[in-house]
């Protein structure tokens, strides 16, 4: 049978989709060959040590090579493109860490731009960065328009192929937009950069409309995805047109953008007509097909020689079929319908519907940095800074955690608790709660415990404090010598004072010196812990017997009631819960402290204030400060229960002399009990503290020896310059006898190691009781 009219407008809708036709893509960037390895081995040598330049030769090597193998890229793949994002994410890691320009690290690189192959130079690793990004850019673009777009998954593809290089190239426009030497390459201007990001995000806009179209969505949904295709091409088309690439890219894009602006245009005004007959608006129908039509003869006026076959036939196809469909629709309204047909300027506008967006670049927080033991001087500053702040608040917070406990410890003390009620529960012989305590301390050989762990913290002080005062006497030795040689020589010493030098280490060094001091005084603390306490540990240890000796039994206790004693315990069990807790975040307070090292965001925010960073990276602790304040005000209300409870439970006894001398023993052996846990933690704690602080004592002898041998040698030179007489013919040069590099630790070049970025020890310390 014949098609009706209604099939007929249905028919002309969806051939109006036809195949894709082949996609615009950049090309790549090409660069000559630069060696990065000797500018950056240079300047690891002046500021730091041959020894680290030596140390990252096999990085430096790599670096090189990777270079290289970017250079030579030829294909169009995702190894390719994988290859690109490495050395890109390598070089954001060195811009971090070092000052690439023409009077530091100073690396030339060339590039050549895509549009007229003219050289650009920069000593900037932005331009650098900027540059291999573009290539990453361009060869996702290349893999999106490669795709077989003829299936659904060729489609998907290239869709997040194009979205992924959107990102990628607005990526390169924020790198150029932070440093403007970027844009001395005509390919890198932000003109450029931003048609590129919308012509990817126009294609990808592309194949989601082909997806569409080929699952048969509504024609009302297709005709939004459209429009919003036409909008991105008339953006690229007025960025192509502008003064700053009107003359720089190949006609041939601006022309294809232009048609292309024009056919989606009209495509949209013909899937706008979806639903128009059968709601009866003939007139709307025939106004936006002349529309259609105007849009299809313009895009067809545009067609030449040089446009792409498959858009050639893809604007031909849709021009053929409005005309036609047009044709059928005006006749139909002036014999049928007589429909008005309203002009065009009364038209709605089509919906544009974005359904694309850049992809964000990949995360790059996991890839491994070859030069991370290496921490600019300013960085190092900076972490010291922080690490005093942070180790501030935290002993702070710990000052106050032990007030607390000592509040808590004097409270229950003066009102013999849990003496009292153990002494109760139990008038004669050994209650169970002190029966616990006795095996504990008696399996641990409690006394001998301690007494070890003493032994082995006063051994380990006194070494630490051995190798702090060597390092220290070794350093005034040199410049004793340097100051004698001075004075010996006269003005012929040419060379840098050693004081002048040395301020750093020995600024380091004042810095060790009080966590020493700090940490033997806590260690004082806790040995006045151990006499107040041992007399009672001992009877712990000895067991029953020894116990028995001491605790007097008495069979008169009567008078207090049941409920007294279950609501006392009842508050104490609650305090204890609370110191417990108290602890356990003592420690995770300590932990987070000692694993604090915040040098990699400052080397990833040096933009940014670092006492902005400071104060967000300590907001890290304002949790468990929180915590410790609640459990702070809820002790306080808790003591003030165990008072008046403790009230009622001396007022409901009967007391005698025998029951007092048995609640005093029973409390001094449960604060002895107390101190002994207390002590085995403040000493393992204090242990930790010296054995790591050892770590950072030798990494301090080695600097000062590396900086004392450096000196050795450079003195060495200059007496023999000064015993060789200077030859006749020549007079005595006037240059200063410097070495060839300077010594590596002088205030204006510090050494990598710097004591910042290991675990600050104060923070470490044994707490005093």
């Amino acid at each position: 049978s014949k098609p009706s009219r209604h099939e007929i407008y249905t028919s002309a809708l969806h051939h109006a989709d036809r195949a894709p036709y082949s996609m615009l893509f950049s090309e790549r960037k090409k660069t000559d060959k630069v060696d990065i390895s000797e500018g950056l081995r240079s300047y690891i040598c002046s500021h730091y040590s041959d020894s680290i330049a030596n140390s990252h030769l096999d990085a430096l090597t790599s670096l090189n090579q990777l270079r290289e193998d970017v250079r030579a890229i030829s294909d169009k793949s995702d190894v390719a493109k994988d290859l690109l994002f490495r050395y890109y994410t390598q070089l954001s890691l060195l811009s971090f860490r070092f000052p690439f320009a023409e009077s530091s690290v100073r690396v030339q690189f060339v590039w050549y731009d895509v549009y007229k192959n003219k050289k650009a130079t920069n000593f900037s690793i932005h331009f650098e960065r900027a540059s291999v990004l573009y290539n990453y850019a361009a060869t996702l673009s290349q893999l999106a328009a490669s795709q077989q777009k003829s299936s659904d998954d060729g489609i998907k593809r290239a869709n997040a192929y194009f979205q992924a290089a959107a990102g990628a190239f607005q990526g390169v426009r924020d790198i150029v937009a932070e440093h403007p030497e970027c844009s001395q390459a005509m390919d890198l201007v932000p003109e450029a950069l931003q048609m590129l990001t919308t012509l990817m995000l126009a294609q990808a806009q592309e194949c989601f409309y082909l997806k569409a179209a080929r699952d048969k969505m509504k024609d009302a949904i297709i005709s939004k995805l459209v429009a919003q295709v036409g909008d991105y091409y008339e953006q690229v088309a007025s960025l192509l047109n502008g003064p700053a690439l009107k003359s720089l890219v190949d006609r041939t894009w601006h022309a294809q953008a232009e048609i292309l602006v024009l056919h989606y245009k009209s495509l949209a005004q013909v899937k706008g007509c979806a639903g128009l007959p059968e709601a009866m608006k003939y007139g709307e129908q025939i106004s936006r097909l002349r529309l259609a039509l105007g849009f299809a003869t313009e895009a067809k006026k545009k067609l030449g020689r040089g446009t792409n076959l498959e858009i050639k036939e893809a604007v031909e196809h849709n021009h053929a079929l409005v005309d036609k469909t047009l044709m059928l629709a005006e006749k139909d309204n002036d014999t049928i319908y007589h429909d008005p047909v309203p002009p065009d300027m009364k038209l709605d506008a089509i919906e544009k519907k974005p359904i694309v967006k850049p992809t964000p670049l990949p995360d790059t927080a996991a890839v491994e940095d070859p030069f991370s033991t290496i921490v600019p001087y300013q960085v190092q500053e900076a972490a010291v800074r922080y690490a005093e702040t942070r180790d501030n608040m935290v002993r702070s917070e710990q000052r106050a955690l032990a007030d607390l406990n000592e509040l808590a410890r004097a409270t229950l003390s003066s009102m013999n608790l849990p003496g009292a009620i153990e002494a109760l529960e139990a008038p004669t012989g050994i209650p169970p709660a002190l029966q616990s305590k006795i095996n504990e301390v008696r399996n641990d050989r409690g006394m001998q415990l301690v007494t070890e762990l003493m032994e082995t913290l006063s051994t380990l002080s006194t070494e630490d404090t051995r190798m702090l005062k060597s390092a220290l006497v070794e350093l005034d030795k040199e410049e004793k010598d340097d100051d004698a040689l001075r004075a010996a020589h006269g003005g012929r010493w040419q060379r840098t004072p050693s004081h002048t030098l040395t301020g750093t280490l020995r600024q380091e060094g004042a810095k060790f010196s009080g966590n020493l001091e700090h940490a033997i005084k806590s260690d004082s603390f806790v040995a006045k812990k151990f006499q107040e306490h041992s007399a009672y540990i001992m009877a712990l240890q000895t067991g029953e017997g020894e116990v028995l000796k001491l605790l007097p039994a008495n069979d008169l206790i009567t008078g207090t009631t049941l409920e007294d004693v279950i609501n006392l315990k009842r508050y104490l069990g609650e305090l204890d819960a609370l110191v417990a807790r108290r602890e356990a975040l003592r420690t995770e307070l300590s932990e987070m402290s000692n694993n604090d090292n915040i040098a990699s965001k400052l080397l990833a925010q040096q933009h940014k204030p670092h006492e902005d960073v400071f104060e967000e990276e300590l907001r890290k602790y304002n949790d468990i400060k929180s915590q410790l304040r609640t459990n702070a005000t809820t002790q306080e209300s808790l003591l003030e229960a165990v008072r008046v409870e403790n009230e009622r439970f001396v007022a409901g006894r009967q007391q005698d002399s025998i029951a007092q001398r048995r609640e005093q023993v029973l409390q001094a052996l449960s604060n002895a009990h107390k101190a002994y846990t207390e002590l085995k933690a403040n000493l393992r704690e204090g242990i930790q503290f010296y054995t790591n602080f050892q770590e950072i004592l030798s990494q301090f002898e080695r600097k000062c020896k590396d900086f004392i041998f450096a000196r050795d040698q450079e003195k060495q030179d200059l007496l023999e310059q000064l015993s060789t007489p200077p030859p006749q013919q020549a007079p005595q040069p006037s240059t200063q006898a410097h070495s060839a590099r300077p010594p590596s630790y002088s205030p204006q070049q510090p050494p990598a190691q710097f004591y910042p970025t290991a675990p600050s020890p104060v923070s470490q310390a044994p707490s005093a009781p």
